[in-house]
């Protein structure tokens, strides 16, 4: 990249995570912004498409960014795509199952979806909407200017088990979820670990059929994750089935 650009160790991070993906050889960027996720993508020898909201933002030259909003039907014809990269878009999203089913619409079979996303199941989050109601001490409300079809803020923030359902029932298969960099407010709570151990195992026990309880048993070793108690950021790896 010619510019330095705001967050640029999490799309290293990104980057690293879906691009050692085996396989894939066709790449969608969305939201691109300035296109450094396109443009790692194009570097390793991928065949890239971005797509944003705002396409004027896009600073690569050689990568066409299309316009594109994920509140509605993307651009692309179906089974397009063997690689899809969300970085930090679908929390802006108004319905995320709708959202999610196009991204499944426009991979192809067997084609792999990764996102990233603010993580709300950390120890500072928990304690954070214990105490103000938000994921951090210093949140405050939504912005309420919203305009549908225009660029939007936090608007829908979901938890990894939010996510799930979503993901699921469009036809993902979970692989896995990873983090980018711990919160030192986290590690400093970690005594609080087996607490939440061991509620949520009392939580997720239950279930209402072998499939629920296989689910539950997935989910469950998630949460009490390291990178889901002590990370900042949620990354989520999944494949169309």
């Amino acid at each position: 990249m010619s510019k330095h650009h705001p967050g640029a160790a999490t799309y290293d991070h990104l980057a690293e995570v879906a691009l050692a993906i085996p396989g894939p050889k066709s790449a969608l960027d969305i939201p691109a912004g300035a296109g450094p996720m396109a443009r790692r993508s194009k570097d390793n020898g991928y065949e890239v498409a971005a797509a944003d909201i705002c396409p004027e933002v896009f600073e690569q030259k050689d990568i066409v960014c299309d316009k594109a909003d994920l509140n509605g039907r993307l651009p692309y014809e179906d089974r397009r795509f063997d690689l899809l990269v969300c970085r930090e878009g679908i929390e802006h999203v108004e319905n995320q199952f709708h959202t999610i089913r196009e991204f499944h619409r426009v991979l192809k079979p067997g084609g792999w979806l990764v996102f990233s996303t603010p993580n709300l199941f950390s120890i500072r989050s928990r304690l954070s909407f214990l105490l103000v109601g938000g994921r951090r001490l210093n949140d405050r409300p939504a912005s309420e200017d919203y305009v549908p079809g225009g660029p939007a803020g936090h608007i829908n923030l979901r938890s990894y088990l939010d996510l799930r359902l979503p993901l699921r029932s469009a036809g993902f298969r979970i692989d896995k979820m990873t983090t980018f960099s711990y919160s030192i407010t986290s590690l400093v709570w970690c005594w609080l670990v087996p607490i939440i151990a061991f509620f949520t195992w009392m939580a997720f026990r239950r279930g209402k059929n072998d499939a629920q309880k296989a689910a539950n048993r997935q989910s469950y070793g998630h949460v009490i994750s390291h990178d889901m108690l002590f990370g900042q950021k949620l990354i989520m790896v999944a494949q169309r089935e």
